[in-house]
């Protein structure tokens, strides 16, 4: 902080253990059927008519995360009465298109 101009007051390890945005392929799998956000559903020229004329259709999921759910562990702080984590439930894995590999700093040889 000093070498940006910021005064340091007291030097305490805040941010120890952070873990923003942790990721796990564990619930990763297959469906058959249309109904989860895949990329062949939205990167259509239907799909950008549907949000430019109506607000609707799948162009409107923000970044494809398909539910949000926030559960307050026993670390969270009762007295603030809210959730200390938020679960993001996204369609894709590495293995539905290249762009999550892409994304995710993946190479083809690391992927083969």
């Amino acid at each position: 902080l000093t070498d940006l101009g910021i005064p340091v007051h007291q030097n305490l390890p805040v941010g120890n253990n952070l873990q923003d945005h942790y990721g796990s392929g564990a619930l990763t799998f297959t469906i058959d059927q249309p109904v989860s956000l895949g990329q062949l559903r939205w990167m259509i020229p239907s799909a950008v008519k549907q949000y430019t004329l109506f607000g609707s259709g799948p162009l409107t999921v923000p970044s494809g995360v398909e539910g949000i759910a926030w559960v307050a562990t026993k670390f969270a702080n009762r007295s603030q009465d809210r959730p200390d984590i938020s679960f993001h439930f996204v369609s894709g894995s590495p293995a539905s298109y290249m762009q999550v590999r892409r994304a995710h700093g993946i190479s083809d040889t690391m992927w083969e």
